[in-house]
């Protein structure tokens, strides 16, 4: 279902990515969990126009020119599992993450003082999931992919719609990850 999305979006932009979905145990009806599954394209969308980089950046930062987005499944207890999206790309840049918040909060005229101690008070944490929020985007140009600030926050909406969680987790220069634990639906 996403290896032509992940290939036809590599291609358009001439980058070489192994898209791996590992094995697992856990069976899971499909209707429950169908708006999560064709909403999550957009996590791939975004790991490769905003994450990975191009094959010559990626030999001068000493790593393959093949980059990879893996994805594995995971059980967590009895009632839930995670779905976890991994890229060995850039990473998101918090500080630009920072910056961007910061621009949007001096459009809502905040005092200086103000806008500084709540903007510098934001945890790593708390900036990496400002990427769920509806129309943030770091990206300075849209594209035919990415760049618009929609996806990411139907990712969110979809996943809480069905009583779940979302995060991310990256690191500059080594990748991201995206995880969505999600409730063990019957229905």
């Amino acid at each position: 279902m996403y290896k032509p999305i992940v290939k036809q979006l590599a291609d358009a932009q001439e980058k070489l990515i192994r898209f791996d979905i590992e094995d697992t145990d856990i069976t899971i009806n499909y209707q429950p969990y169908k708006d999560f599954f064709q909403v999550i394209s957009h996590v791939f969308r975004n790991a490769i126009d905003h994450g990975i980089e191009e094959s010559k950046i990626r030999i001068d930062k000493n790593k393959n020119e093949e980059a990879y987005i893996k994805v594995l499944f995971k059980r967590k207890g009895l009632y839930r599992f995670q779905v976890v999206i991994r890229d060995d790309g850039r990473g998101i840049d918090v500080e630009k993450i920072r910056e961007k918040v910061r621009k949007g909060y001096e459009e809502m005229n905040m005092e200086k003082e103000e806008l500084d101690n709540l903007v510098d008070n934001l945890s790593r944490h708390q900036l990496l999931q400002m990427i769920f929020e509806p129309g943030f985007t770091t990206k300075e140009e849209v594209t035919a992919i990415s760049g618009r600030g929609v996806g990411m926050d139907a990712v969110k909406k979809t996943v809480e719609d069905i009583e779940g969680k979302v995060w991310v987790e990256s690191q500059l220069g080594e990748g991201t990850v995206f995880i969505a634990e999600l409730p063990l639906l019957m229905v």
